[in-house]
């Protein structure tokens, strides 16, 4: 986790619009107060915000667009979210837990943020760093030890590069493949991926597929053909059984609204 020395923002966009976001500073969360949002971080990566979650971001520029209106609170994180990390790490499980549901008392407090946010955009530093302890105090309060060391552990630069591994060929390879790319025996890399994701590889890779197919399908007018590809499907009618079997109904099924799909 890399530490800043700026705090919270606060942001509204309109539904479709997009924008640059990015903490120079240091790590990241964003805080989804309503309307649901899109993250792009470099080829190929997108991942999908509601209202009433929270997520963390390395240090780096992401693009965000709004599907639909959106109020966001950003907090560029300062040395005390290290320090509070560091506690956490005595939890076991590695497990990532990539978002959060907000608390009623989280809620409340970012509407708080919010208004001095709106009223006085230049807040001191010194306020800026007590709101953050005060952030840390409230989320201890309201969420268990281990769903926030689950939570934080997405920023640890000290995992080891299976989570990057795995996230960069589970679109478009099968188990076997993965495996033997990994160029560990079978045996270790099913230990490994038990401990970082808390289930099977093969039972994950089908549900993140799915998960990710089915948004393809309803929130992109990205071709039936070009997310085949993607998630290397050779015939139409291997992906129609996939979707079938996963998400409940045919692709034009899913595009089209015609049927409830997965999710």
């Amino acid at each position: 986790m890399v530490p800043g020395n700026k705090g919270f923002c606060y942001g509204a966009i309109s539904k479709g619009a997009s924008t640059k976001i990015g903490c120079k500073f240091g790590d990241m969360i964003i805080f989804v107060l309503s309307g649901r949002i899109r993250i792009m971080a470099e080829i190929y990566k997108e991942y999908y915000y509601s209202e009433n979650t929270f997520f963390i971001l390395k240090q780096d520029d992401y693009k965000l667009e709004a599907i639909s209106d959106a109020r966001i609170i950003r907090v560029c994180l300062n040395d005390q979210w290290l320090k509070f990390y560091n506690r956490l790490k005595n939890t076991k499980g590695l497990k990532r837990m990539p978002w959060l549901p907000t608390h009623p008392h989280v809620d409340s407090y970012l509407f708080d943020i919010k208004q001095k946010l709106s009223h006085n955009k230049d807040i001191s530093q010194n306020l800026q760093d007590k709101l953050q302890i005060d952030l840390i105090a409230l989320l201890e309060k309201c969420f268990s030890t281990k769903d926030l060391y689950q939570f934080f552990v997405a920023a640890d630069r000290e995992i080891p590069d299976f989570y990057k591994f795995i996230m960069n060929t589970y679109r478009n390879r099968g188990l076997e493949e993965i495996i033997v790319a990994s160029k560990l025996s079978p045996s270790t890399f099913n230990r490994r991926f038990q401990e970082l994701f808390g289930v099977s590889p093969y039972q994950w890779i089908i549900a993140k597929r799915a998960e990710d197919i089915n948004r393809k399908l309803v929130e992109t007018n990205k071709s039936i053909a070009e997310i085949m590809k993607r998630y290397n499907f050779t015939d139409y009618s291997h992906f129609n059984r996939f979707c079938k079997m996963h998400l409940g109904a045919t692709p034009t099924e899913i595009r089209k609204g015609t049927a409830k799909a997965w999710g």
